[in-house]
């Protein structure tokens, strides 16, 4: 099973459905985002995205789900839930949970 996403980005200027600036596509960062830091800033809410589709930033609580979807998306390497656990709370700044219904449809980690 391939899990896929189809977004296109707003136009600059744009607004999201909840009235919210849309993300600049060109400078890869949302509106008024800045470089993720360790500052214990508070994680921003969820953003709708296309087809229904919500972002927002992974929790430890995730783990085990990103787990799940990883091992549903070959070729992907599978790691341990401990790991996507790991990637959650300590780079969840730096990464994205995709989510449709309530339930993961994709994941983006970075190690930074």
């Amino acid at each position: 099973m391939t899990t896929t996403m189809k977004t296109s980005p707003a136009p600059t200027g744009a607004t999201t459905d909840d009235g919210a600036e849309a993300s600049d596509p060109a400078s890869g960062l949302g509106a008024g985002a800045a470089p993720s830091t360790h500052s214990g800033q508070a994680a921003r809410a969820p953003q709708a995205g296309t087809d229904g589709i919500k972002f927002r930033q992974p929790t430890r609580e995730d783990g085990y789900a990103i787990h799940q979807l990883i091992s549903q998306c070959p070729p992907l390497d599978l790691n341990s839930v401990y790991t996507y656990l790991l990637l959650s709370e300590h780079f969840g700044r730096s990464s994205i949970l995709a989510e449709s219904d309530g339930q993961p449809c994709g994941f983006i980690s970075a190690y930074v």
